[in-house]
């Protein structure tokens, strides 16, 4: 594993579907604020795709359904201390 600079909390923002299965698991897991879960980031740099594994918790969910936009939501996942943080696999 390459040295890396210390993982910061990473916020998502996503148009809100309320059948979505992935963000009503978001959704719990930020209400239930204690629940640690495996993410994995691609991020393409032009050549190649790079996964990064880290473990985090959910919090900050919001629902933005404000009239004449498209709903959206945000979340924020923060990396959790002790618990492997990044792993590179490119």
């Amino acid at each position: 594993i390459p040295t890396q600079a210390a993982p910061t909390s990473m916020t998502i923002t996503a148009a809100w579907n309320p059948s979505d299965a992935g963000l009503l698991l978001m959704r719990a897991d930020a209400y239930n604020g204690t629940i640690d879960r495996t993410f994995v980031i691609a991020a393409y740099d032009g050549t190649n795709v790079v996964a990064n594994a880290f473990n985090g918790r959910v919090s900050q969910f919001q629902i933005d359904a404000q009239p004449g936009a498209e709903a959206k939501c945000s979340f924020t996942i923060h990396p959790r201390g002790n618990q492997y943080g990044w792993a590179n696999n490119t």
